[in-house]
């Protein structure tokens, strides 16, 4: 059999999971490295069920080291499980866009990792179906079996068979499309000013964040089956029902555009409540991300650390970058260093690029850690190694002295505009009447105008 045909063998959630993440192994690996990790936690809640097991803790980690306790799982096994978990954690990131062509190289480089890391994920997790098999079949062991071939998705197509079907599953393809293109469009520097994004480039950002949104949200709208729910239930509100049985990845991704404001501010408090409903509805990443909204906004710190840490409970790596920042600013409530450091830990253990950048800012700066610039080069050179783009222009701007070039540019700059907008002295070459119409060009009568200075 393919490997295809062993993941049938298993529940409908574990094979159509792993269907997605081989269609999107080349074309979006991130993507496909959080189907992966999904793949390996519904099996896990499957052999716990099918044992009458009952897991503890939300963490994977934690479910997989249960089950091995129990004597469910070998230790072939659980090392299998483990991998795949771990490379399943790299997936979870924003891309950001590149300024320069370091940072490209750098992005370029990120994505091949996350190539390989997809394919290496596969092969785990088709081993841990291996391992898996004879719990299902009476000690019987997985028949041999042939890897298939996987399609590259070609984007032509994808945009093709969103255009030319009302399939939910056509359209998120083409949402996935648009968004990733929109994280990679690299910010063109103008002349010799640093950092600044042309007009032009943020046009066709915004607008391919607009294409992303639309279709994220054709998805979710198609995935409730409104027409079908209306003939049972025809008096209920249709919003409602679409949020009640919409697929909440379509929804949270559309949510999590809209709420960051990429496609203009006046849509991102319904992007907060689009976050709560998939969040409400199971969803751990938008949980995550409807906490941090909430942080960001600073409302209701109460209902925000729920959120944040019923993510962190799932392994969401944004979820313990927040909540550090939550324990460390002393804006929510009383600064707490240890439970900071605590989360922190978890997010990079996580593959949290961005949380191993935010530790060594932490001890630049001395916030929830002593100050340690040693250390804090370390960290930041660690990070950048791995594909830190925040980690990159912190180090850059604080241990290379480029924050003291932008103020002197800017300072000079701003003096330039200052000069222009003096108003130039008046040469007098003949006397000017009092009554007399100013030469300046005001309107004015001279008397009333540069007569008066």
């Amino acid at each position: 059999m393919t490997d295809i045909e062993l993941s049938e063998t298993f529940s409908s959630l574990v094979n159509e999971d792993y269907k997605i993440a081989l269609e999107y192994n080349v074309v979006h690996p991130d993507f496909s490295l959080m189907k992966y990790r999904e793949v390996i936690t519904q099996l896990c809640k499957d052999i716990a069920k099918d044992n009458r097991l009952a897991f503890k803790s939300n963490k994977l980690q934690h479910q997989i080291d249960h089950l091995y306790m129990h004597n469910i799982i070998t230790d072939e096994f659980k090392d299998i499980l483990h991998q795949a978990r771990i490379l399943g954690n790299s997936g979870v990131h924003k891309p950001e866009s590149p300024k320069d062509d370091e940072e490209k190289s750098m992005q370029n480089a990120l994505r091949d990792k996350l190539l390989k890391n997809a394919k290496q994920a596969r092969n785990l997790v088709v081993e841990a179906f291996v391992c898996a098999y004879p719990l299902y079949n009476n000690g019987e062991e997985a028949p041999s079996f042939k890897y298939v071939e996987i399609m590259h998705l070609n984007r032509n197509q994808i945009l093709l068979d969103s255009v030319t079907s009302a399939s939910s599953k056509n359209k998120l393809k083409a949402g996935l499309l648009y968004e990733k293109l929109a994280g990679e469009v690299g910010e063109d520097i103008i002349g010799d000013e640093l950092f600044i994004m042309s007009y032009d480039h943020d046009y066709h950002k915004t607008s391919l964040y607009k294409l992303a949104a639309a279709q994220y949200e054709a998805a979710y709208k198609l995935s409730a089956r409104i027409d079908n729910r209306l003939k049972v239930q025809p008096i209920l509100n249709v919003s409602q029902i679409v949020e009640k049985y919409c697929d909440t990845e379509a929804l949270f991704r559309y949510a999590s555009i809209i709420s960051e404001g990429l496609v203009g501010s006046e849509y991102q408090e319904e992007g907060r409540r689009l976050l709560k409903v998939a969040a409400d509805r199971g969803h751990t990443l938008a949980s995550a991300y409807y906490g941090a909204s909430l942080y960001l906004v600073k409302q209701d710190f109460i209902v925000c650390e729920k959120y944040l840490l019923s993510a962190a409970d799932n392994d969401i790596a944004l979820a313990h970058r927040f909540l550090c920042l939550y324990y460390s600013e002393g804006i929510a409530n009383e600064k707490n260093d240890d439970m900071a450091f605590y989360h922190i830990q978890e997010a990079i253990s996580l593959e949290c690029l961005d949380s191993l950048a935010l530790l060594g800012e932490a001890y630049h700066k001395g916030t929830f850690v002593d100050k340690n610039d040693v250390k804090a080069e370390e960290i930041l050179k660690t990070a950048i190694d791995k594909g830190s783009l925040r980690a990159k222009r912190y180090y850059h701007l604080h241990f290379k002295g480029l924050i003291k070039e932008m103020a002197k540019v800017f300072q000079s700059k701003a003096m330039d505009f200052i000069e222009s907008t003096k108003r130039k002295p008046l040469i007098k070459e003949k006397k000017i009447g009092r009554n007399e119409d100013c030469i300046c060009g005001s309107g004015k009568k001279y008397k009333y105008c540069c007569g008066k200075r």
